[in-house]
């Protein structure tokens, strides 16, 4: 499935799920859920409304062909673990996931963040160690690959 139709998928199947009511207090305002591509994070105070709103979810998506990866799926909480099951299966509870490239806890996980980013950016420019010692590329082309390997750090400072 392209990723034009699922994303536009997956928004039909989230307008029909009724959670105005379900998620966290912001401002007076109910954030229930966030989504970037396929990477999705559910909100809610109540584990017994988290469950229905997962099973309720993965009802609408099934109808249109989309499937939860219970592998994928984790549960986090700063509260008591409440067991939580997808088709009789139970989710796994985490205390930190890395969502949209950056590490979600209920605890300061900042140091633990830029060491796992400055990981990824050494990671990043040894993949590119042939091409930065290539006699055949200008200095031009390695400085825009220098660049590329910066700029998914500069986000954390922001």
């Amino acid at each position: 499935m392209s990723p034009k139709l699922f994303s536009a998928v997956l928004e039909n199947t989230f307008r029909k799920l009724i959670w105005d009511q379900h998620g966290l207090n912001i401002d007076g305002q109910k954030l229930n859920h966030l989504r970037f591509a396929d990477d999705i994070v559910l909100c809610e105070e109540q584990p017994g409304i988290l469950e229905k709103m997962i099973i309720d979810l993965n009802k609408e998506s099934e109808k249109v062909g989309l499937f939860m990866n219970i592998n994928k799926t984790k549960l986090l909480t700063n509260s008591n673990k409440y067991e939580i099951k997808i088709n009789n299966q139970p989710v796994e509870y985490v205390d930190e996931y890395i969502y949209s490239g950056q590490i979600i806890s209920h605890t300061d996980t900042t140091t633990k963040e830029i060491k796992r980013r400055i990981a990824n950016g050494w990671k990043r420019y040894w993949s590119l160690k042939e091409i930065m010692k290539s006699i055949d590329l200008s200095i031009g082309i390695k400085k825009e690959g220098l660049q590329y390997l910066r700029s998914p750090m500069y986000y954390i400072w922001v």
